[in-house]
């Protein structure tokens, strides 16, 4: 779409031509802004029955590179917004839909705080690992083979972390469960990403 706009703004009668949408993305963003049904049947029937609207661009210019400035239809995004759409795995896009912004978005606030090292183990992304408390062992025991909690906390471990953070309660009690079972108190320590982003920000203090 992006391309299309930019080749119709670039000709003199341009903005003559009707453009129409139909919105087959994850977040579908311009079709929210332009209040159109999100499935593809009834974005149809907007076209045969809706009428041509003229919509103002924005224009994003490079200040040392002028030449290369790009025409938007709604929004423009740079620097953790540029980068989460940038690094996104689309695996797990086509698995969870726009949960997987957020989950990237995560990522990219624990990369922001100065000095945070962020570390990848195996099992993550599409092919993560539950802490337990999905299956219910949060609140049951579990008496064969090694306790989820902590077969995922060793998996964690193998990365060699100072902090392990997590965005989920849940995480949270089982994992520091975990810690406590392996007798690590002292060496590792799991927070909250809200508490990690807060302490970084100097929100805490005030």
């Amino acid at each position: 779409m992006n391309e299309i706009v930019n080749g119709l703004a670039g000709q003199k009668n341009g903005h003559r031509v009707p453009l129409a949408l139909l919105p087959g993305g994850t977040a579908n963003v311009l079709a929210k802004e332009l209040n159109l049904p999100w499935d593809i049947p009834g974005a149809a029937d907007e076209l045969v029955h809706g009428e041509v609207r003229e919509i103002p661009l924005g224009l994003a210019t490079p200040v040392n590179e002028p030449a290369k400035r790009k025409y938007f239809l709604s929004v423009a995004g740079a620097g953790p917004d540029g980068m989460i759409v940038y690094a996104i795995d689309l695996d797990l896009k086509a698995r969870v839909g726009i949960l997987a912004y957020w989950w990237q978005g995560a990522r990219e606030a624990l990369r922001a705080i100065p000095g945070a090292e962020v570390n990848e183990v195996e099992q993550s992304k599409n092919r993560t690992f539950c802490c337990g408390a999905g299956g219910g062992c949060m609140w049951k025991e579990e008496h064969e083979g090694t306790r989820l909690n902590q077969k995922r906390f060793d998996q964690l471990n193998d990365a060699k972390p100072e902090c392990v953070a997590v965005g989920c309660p849940f995480c949270m009690t089982m994992l520091e469960d975990a810690v406590k079972s392996r007798s690590l108190e002292d060496k590792m320590r799991v927070r909250d990403l809200s508490e990690l982003l807060a302490e970084s920000s100097g929100s805490q203090d005030k």
